[in-house]
């Protein structure tokens, strides 16, 4: 159509030189108005050019997006993360081809005012409506996967808090029995010892009507061991009684250079078989 319009240009002139003034400016105003149709002609033209090449970057910058989206991420990776790269370059498409969508309508509503049906452009159009719409289609079923692998992430996040909370409840559990098993374990192994003259034995409740009773001991004034460790008692005192009831096979009553009896226990579980309260009266 340009071509035509450029050859009809110098016939116009030609013309004009033929005929009056009068003709002339009609020529004229003809040849105008054909320049300015040419013009706007040219314009949408471009116009057009530059919606079909920016739908074809849009293509190709999906296409880019797309290879970016890595469903099957290394391990390690956050899944907060991951999930929020992927949200970015779905979003990234989703406006691409929104903005193919745009660009496609309006160049589909220029065809149908031209009622042009058999132009390269009208071909030109339609292929892109066709890859526009398997682009869709590929991205719609990549954010199905995304909706379905989000979801899987989820049932297994949830699945591991799960998890974790039993496994901190059974750690406390065992945290719980093995601090009652030490407790029980340290109660077994508890014993009392008191040490001094018969008057401090009396105070202590241990020594009435000259004979010695814990029935009524105030265990306040005693001392508690562990029997496991108390292997021996310095006595501070040249002479001792042990009251209490202990096999004599084992312990022994051992006396420093000064003549300061200590009393060493020589058979733990034997000593205290009888008796877990040991009351020794010093003189």
């Amino acid at each position: 159509m340009t071509h035509r319009y450029l050859l009809f240009f110098p016939l116009l002139l030609l013309s004009a030189s033929c005929v009056s003034s009068g003709s002339y400016s009609e020529l004229k105003e003809q040849y105008d108005s054909i320049a300015l149709r040419n013009q706007v002609y040219e314009q949408e033209v471009f116009h057009t050019d530059s919606l079909v090449a920016s739908v074809l970057a849009n293509f190709q910058q999906i296409e880019h997006i797309e290879s970016m989206i890595d469903l099957n991420p290394q391990r390690g990776a956050s899944s907060k993360s991951l999930q929020e790269r992927i949200d970015a370059n779905m979003q990234q498409i989703a406006d691409k081809l929104e903005a193919n969508h745009q660009a496609l309508e309006e160049l589909s509503q220029k065809l149908q005012k031209s009622n042009d049906t058999n132009s390269s452009l009208y071909l030109m159009v339609q292929m892109l409506k066709q890859q526009h719409e398997r682009q869709r289609e590929q991205i719609e079923s990549i954010g199905e996967e995304i909706e379905l692998r989000s979801k899987a992430i989820e049932s297994l996040e949830a699945h591991l808090k799960r998890l974790r909370r039993e496994a901190h409840r059974l750690d406390q559990e065992q945290k719980q029995r093995a601090e009652s098993l030490l407790a029980r374990e340290q109660a077994l192994n508890l014993v009392h010892y008191c040490l001094g003259t018969k008057g401090d034995l009396a105070e202590m409740r241990l020594y009435r009507n000259d004979r010695i009773s814990v029935d009524r001991a105030n265990l306040d004034y005693l001392t508690q061991v562990d029997k496991r460790t108390f292997i021996s008692l310095p006595l501070q005192s040249k002479e001792a009684k042990i009251h209490s009831v202990h096999p004599s096979s084992t312990y022994k009553l051992e006396a420093d250079g000064r003549g300061a009896l200590t009393l060493r226990i020589t058979d733990s579980e034997g000593f205290w078989r009888y008796a877990r309260i040991l009351i020794v009266e010093v003189f």
